[in-house]
C-alpha cells in the first residue's frame, strides 16, 4: 500500500489559505488612497490594471502605467507601491482550516500579479512556516 504522506499536494494560496480583512480586493487601494491623501488612486489603480491585462502582468507593469495616469514621477509610484504592498500585509488573515493542511513539500500556486516574495511574506505574515514550493 502507498504511504500518502509522501505525495506532493497543492493548494492556491488565495481565498484557500490566506484572505483579507476588508470586503473586497479593491479596498486595499481605498486604503492606499486614504493614506497617501492621492484623490482618485482607487480607480486609477483599477484603469491601470486593465491596461496591462491581455497578458502576465505583475504590480510592477500595473505601477508602471500610474505615472501617466496620476500625473506622477516614477518615484512617486514607488512609493505607491510600497503602501500597497504594506496594506496587503496588514490585511493578510488565515484560513486556519486549510493552512494546517499544508506540509512540508507541498505546492502553492496563484495567478495573482505580486511576485512569489511578496506572495511567500503574505504566507507568512499569515503563520505558514513549512518548506513549500510556490509557483506563480
Amino acid at each position: 500500500m502507498p504511504n500518502r504522506d509522501k505525495h506532493v499536494r497543492s493548494f492556491d494560496v488565495f481565498d484557500t489559505l490566506i484572505t483579507r480583512r476588508c470586503a473586497k480586493p479593491h479596498d486595499v487601494f481605498r486604503l492606499v488612497e486614504q493614506e497617501s491623501g492621492i484623490l482618485g488612486f482607487a480607480a486609477a489603480r483599477v484603469r491601470a490594471e486593465v491596461n496591462v491585462e491581455n497578458s502576465a502582468y505583475t504590480i510592477d507593469e500595473i505601477y508602471a502605467e500610474l505615472p501617466e495616469l496620476l500625473g506622477l514621477d516614477p518615484s512617486e509610484a514607488e512609493q505607491l507601491k510600497s503602501l500597497e504592498l504594506k496594506f496587503e500585509r496588514e490585511q493578510t488573515i488565515p484560513i486556519e482550516e486549510n493552512l494546517r493542511l499544508v506540509r512540508d513539500g507541498d505546492l502553492l500556486v496563484s495567478d495573482m500579479y505580486l511576485h512569489p516574495a511578496h506572495i511567500s511574506e503574505l504566507l507568512s505574515v499569515a503563520g505558514l512556516n513549512k518548506e513549500i514550493e510556490l509557483h506563480v
